[in-house]
Order: C-alpha cells, then sequence, then structure tokens
C-alpha cells in the first residue's frame, strides 16, 4: 500500500535495483557545467533512457539515484550523466539539493492535478486547431488506432504495454498540426501522466477503459465532422475522468482544483467530471 503524507506526497512501496543502495556521493547542482561538445550524443541518449526508466516507474518516485553506481551500470562518465541529470532535473524528473543526493522526484496530487489540468487547457486548443487540418489518411489512421486498442478490450490487464502503443500514438495524432511549441509541451505532460497513470492506475477497472474507448470513438467522429467544439469537450472530459479516477483511488479527500478550474474553462460555467 502507498501512503499519503500530510503535504499528499505518494510514497514509494517498493524497493528493488541498485539505485536503493545508500549513497553518499554529492548532488548535481542545476549550475553544473555544460557537457563538452565529444559527449552531446552521450548526453541526449543518457537523458532518453534514464527518462524512460523514470517515467515508466523502472526508478520509483522517491528512490535516490547513486551516480557512481550509474555510470558504472551504464558505462559511461560522470560528466555526461551530471549533465543528464541535469536536464532531468529542470523538468521535474529528478531532484537536487548542492551537496545532497539526486533522488528521483516523488509523485504527489498536486502535480497530478496540475499535469492533467495543463493537458486539458492545451490539447482542448491542439485537438481545435489539428481537426481543421486532418487529411483524409489522418482521419483513417485515428480509426484504425481505435480499433487496435479495442482489441484488447476483453483482457487489457494482461496487455496493458501493448494497448499503450496505440493509445499514445491517438492522443498524439489528435494534436499533431497544432504547431511544434504547443506540441512539446503537450507531449512532455502526456509523457508525465504515464508516469501517474503507471505508479497508481495500476487496478484500473474493465468499466474505466471501456467508457475510455467510447469517448476515443466520439473523438473521431467529432474530427470527422470538423467539431472543434465537440471535439475539445469530449476531450476535456476524457482526461478528467482518468485523472479524477486516480486520485479517487489514492486519496479521496483530495480537491483537485486546478483541474475542476480547467473543464471550467474548456466546457463553461458547469463542468461534469
Amino acid at each position: 500500500r502507498r501512503s499519503v503524507c500530510a503535504c499528499r506526497t505518494i510514497a514509494p512501496c517498493r524497493r528493488r535495483g541498485f539505485i536503493l543502495d545508500a549513497v553518499t556521493d554529492p548532488v548535481v547542482p542545476i549550475f553544473a557545467p555544460a557537457a563538452p561538445d565529444g559527449d552531446s550524443q552521450t548526453v541526449e541518449t543518457l537523458h532518453s533512457e534514464l527518462r524512460e526508466q523514470i517515467l515508466t516507474g523502472r526508478f520509483e518516485p522517491g528512490v535516490p539515484l547513486s551516480q557512481v553506481k550509474l555510470a558504472r551500470s551504464l558505462g559511461v562518465g560522470r560528466t555526461p550523466l551530471r549533465e543528464a541529470l541535469r536536464m532531468l532535473q529542470r523538468e521535474g524528473l529528478v531532484e537536487a539539493e548542492y551537496n545532497r543526493r539526486v533522488r528521483v522526484a516523488p509523485i504527489s496530487m498536486s502535480g497530478l492535478d496540475q499535469v492533467y489540468a495543463r493537458r486539458i487547457m492545451l490539447e482542448a486548443l491542439g485537438i481545435r486547431i489539428s481537426l481543421l487540418r486532418f487529411s483524409h489518411r489522418d482521419l483513417e489512421t485515428l480509426e484504425e488506432l481505435v480499433t487496435e486498442m479495442d482489441r484488447f478490450l476483453p483482457d487489457i490487464g494482461g496487455h496493458l504495454e501493448q494497448w499503450e502503443a496505440p493509445h499514445k500514438e491517438f492522443h498524439r495524432m489528435l494534436v499533431q498540426h497544432a504547431g511544434a511549441s504547443l506540441l512539446a509541451d503537450i507531449a512532455e505532460l502526456q509523457d508525465h501522466s504515464l508516469r501517474y497513470r503507471t505508479a497508481l492506475g495500476h487496478d484500473a477497472s474493465m468499466s474505466l477503459f471501456a467508457a475510455g474507448a467510447d469517448e476515443h470513438r466520439r473523438m473521431v467522429v467529432a474530427c470527422q465532422e470538423r467539431n472543434g467544439d465537440e471535439a475539445g469537450r469530449v476531450l476535456a472530459r476524457h482526461l478528467a475522468r482518468s485523472a479524477t479516477d486516480l486520485i479517487s483511488r489514492t486519496d479521496p479527500a483530495y480537491d483537485a482544483m486546478a483541474l475542476r478550474e480547467a473543464l471550467r474553462v474548456v466546457l463553461g460555467d458547469s463542468p461534469r467530471f
């Protein structure tokens, strides 16, 4: 079981892997020097690999990261590793203080609330922009992705990783014509929401997935009809329902104010979760 402290930070419930050993090596300061040009590819590779480990829960929330052991395990030097960790720190995926150890950032209800509230605002805008630019092939691909997701519905619990691939691509495609800057912000938020779903949503009910499947189909219909208002509303409620499910099963007393106000902006004065 996970526990929730007064600040509503979710404490990790399992301990595994070399990163869990006690560490004494220093933190990565935010002002760490940039890696030399020759290490840039190594830094990008390290950043992508470590980021993936954090987002998918292989490195659990709150767990300390030993720079010495990470460098040895990955076969890299400390300088590119520090730069990769500094990049993760800027994104809020690791926490560090001078002369203190580096830790994977904890997850919290306020963090989940903020991530999904921002997704609602940005993706409701993104889908309105994109559907005006969808080609016939884009719309066909959206239908194909819904069909691929539905294929796992009878036993989605046993195929969650396979279902996640078309699900991620579906949500990416809904906003793909929104513009590079907006798309980059949305992609980062989608990745962060995956971290919350991985940590907190492992026992989601089939009814939740069935409701989501219906909303996916309604989004496709709205896109086919070039109905931006309807597409934005369905997408906003879809995201809000996912977030409130995670919150209700983790900390039912938490007041998701950011989520509620984001829905109010997108749906009007009477948002419905």
